[in-house]
């Protein structure tokens, strides 16, 4: 995959079920990732996302289309933690 995938720092992110369970991420810099569940194959996002690379897109441009796409709520806080933030809005939807 073409972009950093170094999970650190505040960031959002939001759970995918289609086409590959797991959690999709954002540091909303330069680097986006997903990572599935266990025993879950990453290749199907994986694509998704290399596709939005080759058509040129910013790690978090390819993180709102894709969490528009095939996403739910999206939540910001510690990417490394996966902890909410709780002094703002969860949702960015």
């Amino acid at each position: 995959m073409p972009y950093p995938t170094e999970r650190a720092g505040q960031g959002r992110w939001c759970i995918v079920q289609k086409p590959a369970p797991g959690t999709l991420w954002t540091d909303d810099v330069d680097a986006v990732g997903f990572e599935a569940v266990p025993n879950a194959d990453p290749a199907p996002v994986h694509a998704l996302l290399d596709t939005a690379s080759d058509a040129g897109r910013t790690p978090t441009q390819a993180f709102d289309e894709l969490a528009a796409l095939i996403g739910s709520r999206v939540i910001d806080g510690d990417l490394g933690h996966w902890k909410p933030n709780r002094n703002r809005s969860a949702a960015r939807r």
